[in-house]
């Protein structure tokens, strides 16, 4: 058996070296997506979406993350309860439990392994588990075993469980309530009186049991169920009720408080976004009502029985950065549901800036000369001030969810989710639909080469117009997946986020595959003179600097955070990372290596070789390393040649198994690199 040592050159390489350290998580922006709330004597945890566990020690006024053995990937809280001394986390991905005050967490039994957990109860000396799709669990031992309680429950998605004495009733998102009778071993639906079945909350007042149904508004029984009476039309994300005091969290509209069970209602919504925001999570200690928006602005408290609503969000760093611009020494962060901040110190301080913000789900930010643009789910905004006052434009945008703005001298066009491509030949003042050829009105994504405009789809592909939007064609040819995530334009190349990554050098003529091995999706691509960063679901990020040549893969650490946005200020990198913040990065730049490699300098000869090889530089150099690395970045192969030298001859004394290798040559002057395939043959 022989082996063959080939060594191929090639015009894209992908080298993964480890940078990991390098990043540093900034602070802030302080918002989140709060979507549970539990009120422990002196503390109080919130659970976020997709940024963990949260505790404050101080009534709710600062925040301390605790997420000391919760994974990243189990860092969506759906629910949380308390136990005696043990809390309980309802999470994406399984139940976990802390003893120590969510000092630490613990995965609670194999049998929710992996198991998406809508909701965690407490009835009594009963915990119930509700999931996605395998029904409700029970444990009637303290947690030490847990056993399906699902005879009779013909709908598997359980969301809520309450109890007024041996009556126990369950809210589930298709079947309506259920009642159980004897402990929970066997249910039946209760329906009568309901308009819809999607009962994601439940709550008791008294002999009063309400349920709060996500379409159908608020319902009231006062028979066990025997009969619900709709109180409330509204969408209903939660219930609390304290004495004769029932609080509605509503989608879109703050909290509604009725006092009289039902009969009438109030609406508290004074110190909450506008119009946006999902109270998904209430709670109460003593004179103080806590409220968690589930859009994104974070943690609430009111000392005036709802009146008035104040966000308190200090250390709360699990804010959904959904955009980033970068200009000057000034990074600006779009997020869901906390509107804009500014930082002008690499994200040691960030100042909220939403004066004139409408709608404060930033999902787009650009700059064009000195103008700021803001493009949220509600309109587009303008900003000449730099972010202090905000202007609504954008009259004639009939889509409330748009995606990408660009410029093409004084035309603006904005992307949509759901009616194509705007645009505007007077700054903005009024815009006009413009989606001939466009057969899919599913925008995520635009940019420009010249003046070539490109539409990227959610399923038709790549559309190109040269006519200013006037019509649009398809330029699909090379590409293999049709999902077009993101796209950005490095001097005449235009590169297209997939779950891989294209690059065209014609204007979208032809493509090329560039596998730098992504297989879940490219959701950011920013360019930076000749650099090229690439984003993606799984939270690794890319890093070329030289025009698509060589790629870099830099591990961020943050394992199943969505890398959402990348942009560049003041020759620091900075990404945000979904339900955790803004990272920093400032080596990538100033420090990653330069290649030297010219079309003459192939350093390995011969090609192919055999078990020989030699290493053939240009010039003499000295003291150099040589190194080969395996895909995951694992050095596999290194050898030091002291002195002056300009040709060597050498055989690998270690045999690697077949697969693809990074070959790399380097001293402090100068580094060559060199993609390897190992045959065994």
């Amino acid at each position: 058996m022989s082996k063959s040592i080939i060594i191929i050159l090639v015009q894209i390489c992908l080298i993964v070296f480890s940078i990991k350290a390098q990043w540093i998580r900034t602070n802030g922006p302080e918002s989140g997506a709060v979507e549970a709330i539990l009120v422990d004597n002196s503390r109080i945890y919130i659970g976020t979406d997709y940024g963990g566990i949260y505790r404050s020690d101080d009534n709710g006024n600062s925040w301390i993350e605790k997420n000391n053995g919760l994974p990243n990937y189990s860092n969506k809280i759906n629910s949380l309860a308390l136990f005696g001394t043990t809390i309980y986390a309802a999470t994406l991905y399984g139940l976990f439990e802390s003893g120590d005050n969510g000092e630490s967490w613990n995965f609670v039994d194999p049998v929710f392994y992996s198991s998406t957990i809508f909701s965690v109860s407490v009835c009594g000396t009963k915990i119930f588990v509700g999931t996605f799709n395998s029904g409700l669990y029970c444990s009637s031992d303290s947690g030490r075993s847990w056993h399906t309680v699902n005879n009779g429950l013909s709908c598997p998605y359980i969301y809520s469980v309450v109890n007024i004495g041996n009556n126990y009733f369950a809210a589930s998102s298709c079947g309506g309530v259920y009642n159980s009778t004897n402990g929970g071993s066997n249910w039946s639906a209760v329906n009568n009186g309901f308009t819809y079945l999607d009962v994601r909350s439940l709550a008791v007042s008294g002999n009063n049991i309400i349920a709060g149904s996500q379409y159908g508004g608020v319902f009231l029984s006062s028979n066990n169920g025997a009969l619900w009476n709709l109180v409330l039309n509204a969408g209903v994300q939660s219930i609390l009720t304290s004495g004769n005091n029932i609080y509605a969290g509503i989608y879109g509209n703050g909290v509604y408080l009725s006092i009289d069970n039902g009969s009438s209602w109030t609406i508290l919504n004074n110190g909450f976004p506008a119009n946006q925001s999902r109270i998904r999570a209430l709670a109460m200690k003593d004179d103080k009502i806590f409220a968690g928006d589930g859009s994104g602005s974070g943690f609430y408290i009111s000392s005036d029985n709802g009146q008035s609503w104040n966000a308190r969000n200090t250390g709360l760093k699990a804010s959904l950065v959904l955009s980033l611009l970068g200009y000057g020494n000034n990074i600006i962060a779009g997020t869901a549901g906390a509107g804009l901040f500014f930082s002008d110190d690499d994200g040691n301080t960030w100042t909220s800036r939403n004066n004139g913000l409408q709608n404060q789900s930033v999902h787009s930010l650009a700059r064009n000369g000195t103008d700021l643009y803001a493009l949220t789910e509600g309109n587009l905004f303008l900003s000449n001030n730099n972010g202090f006052s905000w202007t609504p434009i954008g009259n004639g945008i009939t889509s409330p969810n748009a995606t990408a703005i660009i410029f093409n001298g004084p035309n603006i066009f904005v992307g949509t989710e759901d009616n194509g491509v705007f645009a505007s030949t007077d700054n903005g003042l009024s815009f006009s639909k413009k989606n001939n050829g466009l057969s899919d009105t599913v925008v995520y994504s635009m940019a420009i080469v010249d003046s070539t405009l490109f539409a990227g789809t959610r399923s038709g592909g790549l559309y190109r117009s040269s006519n200013n939007g006037n019509s649009w064609a398809l330029v699909n040819e090379g590409m293999t997946n049709y999902y077009i995530l993101s796209l950005t334009v490095n001097g005449t190349d235009l590169f297209v986020g997939t779950d891989n990554l294209y690059v065209s050098g014609n204007k979208g003529d032809s493509w090329n595959e560039i596998n730098i091995g992504i297989t879940n999706g490219i959701q950011a691509l920013t360019s930076y003179g000749s650099n090229i960063f690439a984003g993606t679901y799984n939270n690794d990020l890319f890093f070329c600097r030289n025009n698509g040549f060589t790629w870099y893969g830099i591990p961020t650490g943050l394992t199943d955070h969505i890398i959402k946005a990348i942009t560049v200020s003041g020759q620091k990198v900075f990404a945000s990372a979904l339900g955790s913040g803004v990272y920093l990065n400032s080596q990538i730049l100033a420090n990653s290596p330069e290649l030297n490699n010219s079309k003459d300098e192939t350093f390995i000869y011969p090609n192919p070789a055999n078990e020989y090889f030699s290493i053939k530089t240009d010039s003499e150099l000295d003291n150099l390393t040589f190194e080969i690395y395996n895909l995951i970045g694992e050095l596999v192969y290194s050898e030091y040649f002291q002195g002056s030298l300009k040709f060597i001859s050498r055989k690998i004394s270690v045999k690697l198994p077949s697969g693809i290798y990074f070959a790399k040559l380097f001293n402090g002057e100068k580094q060559f690199i060199e993609k390897l395939k190992i045959e065994n043959n």
